[in-house]
């Protein structure tokens, strides 16, 4: 199973308007509407790719959120419309290249919010230090123990700007990889389960964008 690019499902191009999008799903949604294609089982399955396709391009902030997750990493390469380069056919390889690309957009918000307080940095920095002095009784960067008060206080750094920016982008790349049939069911505890781990993911990349910060400023004593 090829991955699915959206703006080629819909036959458009990345930078087409709203209005030329929906003219595009208009029409074929009417080519392939299951009263058209009755005892076509390949109409069926193109009919949920253009649904799942138009359904995020048509809201302009899904879109926004699809175009920075496509261009992360995620990206199909597109030879016409529709025609994948890409026939790569384990979905569990859709999944991975997912993980990482939130991860990646979670640890780039959050590590710039806090290269801009440099004086909050250092007071991080401080406790850490004191930490790792008293577990081993020398002054070293200590992944693990920056990674725990990254867990403990990353809530203080995450703007609902953040939060919302999170909940569009798991969101999307939910539907993404459902689209791709990551999930082996549409159960609804299956469902639910794939966007609970993408969540994880996301708040791992938001502690990965502290640990950054906080390695870039550590000075050993």
């Amino acid at each position: 199973m090829p991955r699915l690019d959206f703006y080629a499902v819909l036959e458009v191009e990345p930078d087409s308007s709203d209005e030329y999008i929906k003219k595009a799903y208009r029409k074929l949604a009417l080519r392939y509407h299951p009263d058209h294609n009755q005892g076509k089982p390949d109409a069926e399955i193109k009919i949920r790719e253009i649904n799942a396709a138009y359904e995020v391009l048509n809201d302009p902030e899904s879109r926004k959120a699809y175009d920075r997750l496509r261009f992360g990493g995620y990206r199909q390469q597109v030879d016409g419309f529709g025609k994948s380069e890409d026939t790569t056919p384990d979905p569990g390889v859709a999944f991975e290249a997912m993980e990482q690309t939130l991860r990646d957009e979670a640890k780039k918000d959050v590590f710039s919010v806090l290269i801009k307080d440099q004086v909050r940095i250092k007071e991080e920095l401080s406790i850490i230090r004191e930490r790792v002095v008293a577990k081993q009784g020398y002054d070293t960067f200590q992944e693990a123990l920056v990674l725990q008060r990254a867990r403990e206080v990353i809530h203080t750094f995450i703007s609902q700007d953040l939060l919302d920016r999170r909940e569009q982008l798991v969101d999307v790349a939910h539907q993404m990889l459902l689209s791709q049939g990551v999930c082996a069911s549409h159960h609804d505890k299956d469902v639910a389960a794939l966007r609970k781990q993408l969540d994880k993911y996301y708040d791992e990349g938001w502690a990965q964008g502290y640990l950054h910060a906080c390695e870039l400023f550590y000075a050993r004593r």
